[in-house]
């Protein structure tokens, strides 16, 4: 499912938070911004995610040591209406 502004979401280890922007320039990945639905305050970050199956990207360590990613972006029911792109 594609992601859109507006729509509420969690991951495996936190949330609930709303997109704000979503940053769609990268080639394997995209980068969230988010906020706490009950407050617009604190701005979170949520970056490498593979918009297709949600799930992080794999990360690369020093001596190419690669881990799958394993973390998830999980959609909630939305608590008010989205204005959603047509096309």
């Amino acid at each position: 499912m594609r992601l859109e502004p507006g729509m509420l979401i969690k991951t495996n280890y936190s949330g609930p938070y709303r997109i704000l922007e979503i940053d769609r320039r990268h080639t394997r990945h995209i980068n969230l911004t988010c906020v706490h639905p009950d407050s617009n305050r604190s701005v979170f970050y949520l970056n490498g995610w593979i918009e297709e199956d949600l799930r992080s990207i794999s990360k690369t360590f020093c001596g190419h040591k690669t881990t799958l990613g394993y973390d998830h972006i999980f959609i909630l029911p939305n608590d008010q209406p989205l204005q959603l792109a047509l096309f």
